[in-house]
């Protein structure tokens, strides 16, 4: 299960989530969910304080609360928005995605390539991570050599990118193409993104829910009381080829 909530400070400063009274377990049986907290992960990265794992003692069922922009199993994040899930406005071309997992492609296109070596994995990450990041960009934009043009056909729509510009992109990401390359090939892609804040980080999500890389998104409102399902998910009818948890 993948639930965003709001990350608000407390009296301490300390960012604190939102925490649901429900999950997306609620419409499993018709029985109500009662929620706890049961612990807090500390984290290293991607956020890097602590964040919410709550458990569904009707359902026994658990699930981690990320902060908006997050998503499971990911070291930073691939939308950027603040903590208590409100867009950052105003920015516009690449500027959009700066803080997010496509810093190593913006990087990679400016030939600024990280350290082959560092000291600190977390605070100074090295030539391996910005390449596994570019990896996980190309992923989310539809044009890592496995993806098939099907499936490109359905993330061109999600983002709202030409097909024909996408497949023209991962027919360039063939073969052995060198990270400066594979970095502009991104960076091209993301300029022709949409300006809409309000949904870039569910479009992405989106498409890795399509890939099965992670569940249906599901977004906490604290004002309504009101788990969200995602409405770019929703609009597209996307199923998954997995479902993990």
């Amino acid at each position: 299960m993948f639930v965003v909530t709001q990350y608000i400070p407390d009296q301490d400063g300390c960012l604190r989530p939102k925490v649901p009274t429900v999950g997306p377990c609620e419409h499993s049986d018709g029985r109500p969910c009662r929620i706890f907290s049961d612990h807090d992960r500390e984290r290293k990265t991607g956020p890097c304080y602590p964040i919410r794992v709550v458990r569904c003692r009707t359902h026994n069922k658990s699930f981690t609360l990320y902060p908006p922009g997050h998503v499971p199993h990911g070291r930073k994040s691939v939308g950027n928005l603040a903590e208590n899930g409100s867009s950052i406005f105003g920015l516009t071309g690449t500027e959009r995605f700066k803080g997010t997992i496509f810093d190593a492609a913006l990087d990679a296109d400016k030939q600024l390539f990280w350290p082959l070596e560092n000291g600190d994995f977390h605070v100074n990450p090295n030539i391996v991570t910005q390449a596994n990041y570019l990896n996980r960009s190309k992923e989310l934009l539809g044009i890592q050599p496995d993806i098939s043009d099907e499936q490109r056909f359905i993330i061109s729509h999600i983002l709202m990118v030409s097909v024909t510009f996408l497949l023209d992109a991962a027919n360039r990401m063939l073969g052995k193409v060198d990270l400066q390359t594979q970095g502009q090939i991104i960076r091209e892609i993301l300029e022709k993104i949409p300006p809409f804040e309000s949904s870039l980080f569910e479009r992405f999500v989106a498409v890795g829910t399509y890939l099965g890389r992670w569940a249906h998104l599901h977004v906490w409102d604290p004002v309504h009381q009101y788990l969200i399902p995602s409405k770019v998910a929703q609009f597209y009818s996307l199923g998954t080829r997995a479902s993990p948890g």
